[in-house]
């Protein structure tokens, strides 16, 4: 394309401004956030100066020639005005600003150079201004052992199991070894596309009964469960999202054991594959106590073993 000509213009010089619509900044954008960018006032409503001009916005990765226009392509999407893209539009009709969001396949280490020209009215002069944008990935994750009321534990917990019901029939006591919840929460953070994982769930149990569930959202106590292995989780337009792990173990009838008379039991949760929907890793995987554990994010709760009572004697 023609090269464009810094012009000397009778229209008033001007500077890109840029507005956070979501977590970072406009030249420092969180991947898949969306924010405003703007010229001659503010989104949307430009000032009397710029109401009668024509503006022509384009996005160029080629540093030696801003000149040369990126087209559409799936790192970046308009979404409000200058919808007409590489179009000239008149500033009565929102052609001053543009909203993009930055896609998570959007490129982490080269710059996006948003351009802006301005053509005035008559004698038609032109100005231009361009901003150098480096999306980045902000995506932290908190992983966290949480009670069966949802209530925070300290890192890696330690319980009794659950109580023993007893039940007699004549002369026969009957013996139930209680069923639990045992818990862990994930909290994305300064993420705004879907992202996955892989969740592990390991154990010592020798309760014969054993399920895992996996819950996305805060909805109601704990919303819907469901028993799917893994899970993408959907975007979230506030940057934040939960997903829940309930792991229910059902000590059985048997008497003598399930953590009766044995050695400490343990219910163990490893994370890998997390990354967002653009295939970019997590920056940072914290636990209860505030601790980096990016390298081996893994929580483990500890059942402690029942006291290794006899049965009743007598005389």
């Amino acid at each position: 394309m023609k090269k464009l000509a810094f012009l000397f213009a009778t229209v008033l010089l001007f500077a890109i401004s840029t507005k956070t619509f979501a977590q970072g900044t406009g030249v420092a954008p969180s991947i898949g956030s969306t924010h405003q960018y703007y010229v001659n006032g503010t989104f949307g409503a430009p000032t009397a100066v710029g109401e009668t001009s024509t503006y022509t916005w384009w996005i160029s990765t080629t540093p030696a020639d801003l000149s040369t226009r990126t087209t559409l392509t799936a790192d970046f999407t308009v979404t409000a005005n200058g919808a007409d893209y590489d179009t000239p539009t008149l500033g009565t009709d929102g052609g001053s600003g543009i909203e993009i969001k930055w896609n998570p396949t959007a490129s982490l280490s080269n710059h996006y150079y948003l351009v802006v020209q301005e053509e005035g009215v008559a004698p038609l002069c032109t100005n231009i201004k361009a901003v150098a944008i480096l999306p980045t990935n902000n995506f932290k994750l908190l992983f966290e052992a949480i009670a069966s009321d949802g209530t925070t534990l300290t890192d890696d917990p330690t319980r009794c199991p659950a109580p023993i019901a007893l039940s007699a029939s004549g002369a026969t006591i009957a013996y139930n070894y209680g069923t639990d919840n045992f818990m862990f929460k994930l909290t994305a953070q300064n993420l705004y596309s879907s992202w996955s994982f892989i969740g592990t769930i390991a154990k010592t149990l020798s309760s014969p009964g054993f399920t895992v569930e996996y819950k996305i959202g805060e909805a109601g106590t704990f919303g819907t469960w469901t028993g799917e292995p893994n899970l993408t989780v959907p975007a979230n337009t506030a940057g934040t999202e939960v997903v829940y792990f309930r792991v229910n173990v059902n000590n059985g009838t048997s008497a003598g054991t399930h953590e009766e008379n044995t050695a400490a039991k343990t219910i163990t949760l490893t994370l890998s594959g997390v990354e967002d929907e653009g295939g970019n890793d997590v920056t940072e995987i914290t636990n209860n106590n505030g601790d980096v554990i990016t390298t081996s994010p893994v929580q483990t709760q500890h059942i402690q073993a029942r006291p290794a009572t006899t049965t009743i004697g007598f005389n």
